[in-house]
């Protein structure tokens, strides 16, 4: 017959020397109540309280693993170097609220919360920059320049018509000379 209990049943072992005897002892001795599963005490003298540490031992360590499922499919993710998702997201988030505003009054009530979005934005964006550039996808207008005059000695070396080339070349240098650095 299967004994069915909860924690709370205390159960008296008849032999001293079973393995599930709770191992609290007193000045009488060792208890005689039977303990918890995973755990060496009955319930009286904490045995539900360490199954309970275990159970949330188990939980926790659960949960490590989904994080570090987690992390490991983000890490193999091909935009997971990107943080344009969240500039967008942050954005839109700023348009519907700035959009949900319906005069002054509201503007003003939303003030703290767009403020908000506006340093958030700005956060995520700087954080984003110095990640393309740690990443060396962001070039700085020598790189741009050095690139610029690398085509054009190409097109050079292809295109007999010099003037043609000079065209392309000043066109070329117009539009690299033309950028402020606010793209990327």
């Amino acid at each position: 017959m299967t004994e069915v209990r909860d924690d709370t049943t205390l159960i008296k072992c008849s032999d001293p020397e079973d393995p599930k005897r709770c191992q609290s002892t007193d000045a009488k001795g060792q208890c005689w109540y039977r303990c918890t599963e995973n755990a060496t005490f009955c319930p009286r003298h904490g045995g539900n309280k360490q199954e309970e540490k275990v159970e949330k031992e188990d939980t926790d360590m659960y949960r490590v693993d989904m994080f570090k499922a987690r992390i490991a499919r983000h890490r193999t993710h091909p935009e997971v170097k990107s943080l344009a998702n969240e500039v967008a997201i942050l954005r839109m988030l700023m348009e519907e609220k700035l959009r949900t505003c319906s005069d002054d009054t509201e503007l003003m009530l939303a003030s703290a919360s767009i403020g908000e979005l506006v340093m958030k934005i700005d956060k995520v964006v700087t954080s984003c920059h110095k990640l393309e550039k740690n990443l060396g996808l962001h070039m700085d207008k020598a790189a741009i320049l050095q690139f610029g005059g690398e085509v054009i000695q190409l097109i050079s070396d292809k295109v007999t018509n010099k003037d043609e080339v000079r065209l392309v070349a000043d066109g070329i240098l117009t539009i690299i000379g033309d950028m402020d650095g606010s793209r990327t």
